[in-house]
């Protein structure tokens, strides 16, 4: 997210967007603008944070429940509609108005949200219906590795010789190399532990 004025949210196929109104000017869509704190849907009510340029803007709309909430980075910034209108024939797309200048990139799935999410929830573009099957084995999997064979967390792993770790990580990485050949999966978990080796 950039500086000047943006509204993030969610509209219909109705929603009028012309050079004076965007996402959540209508009653029939919903924007957080974080530029001047305020949520809107028609009209405006303070609400959220106030954002900045890099910051990471999440949105999740829940259909069964028919709230629409927010994230700024890694906060959640709680449920900023509720009550939102939902039946046959009508569908909610991602949408953004901009100030003239403004930039943003759009994450729909392709590559780990920032946030967490409960498990239940998909993303708009899905990277692979099986992700939630082997995500979890993954971490696991990893998590041994950075405890067996690096002892980076725990002392009663550092007690181990080098010999035994050597053989514990190496049926680990038979087990997680089919794994971590998933771009998805690499970027979520790998890269990680890298980060935390380069410490």
């Amino acid at each position: 997210m950039g500086d000047g004025l943006a509204q993030v949210g969610w509209c219909q196929l109705g929603t009028p967007f012309n050079s004076h109104n965007g996402v959540g000017d209508d009653g029939g869509s919903y924007a957080y603008d974080g530029n001047r704190v305020k949520r809107w849907n028609g009209s405006s009510v303070n609400y959220g944070e106030q954002w900045s340029t890099g910051d990471v803007i999440g949105s999740l709309i829940d259909l069964k429940n028919r709230e629409i909430s927010y994230w700024r980075n890694k906060k959640f910034l709680g449920v900023a509609f509720t009550g939102i209108e939902v039946g046959e024939n009508m569908a909610y797309f991602p949408s953004v108005s901009l100030e003239k200048g403004m930039r943003v990139a759009f994450n729909f799935g392709l590559s780990p949200f920032s946030m967490t999410l409960n498990p239940v929830v998909s993303a708009i573009n899905e990277p692979d219906c099986l992700i939630n099957n082997y995500v979890t084995p993954t971490a696991i999997l990893v998590e041994q590795f950075r405890n067996y064979v690096i002892a980076f967390e725990l002392a009663e792993f550092k007690s181990l010789c080098l010999d035994e770790r050597i053989l514990v990580g190496s049926i680990i990485l038979e087990y997680l190399m089919p794994l971590i050949a998933d771009n998805y999966v690499f970027e979520t978990l790998l890269m990680e532990l890298f980060k935390h080796l380069l410490v």
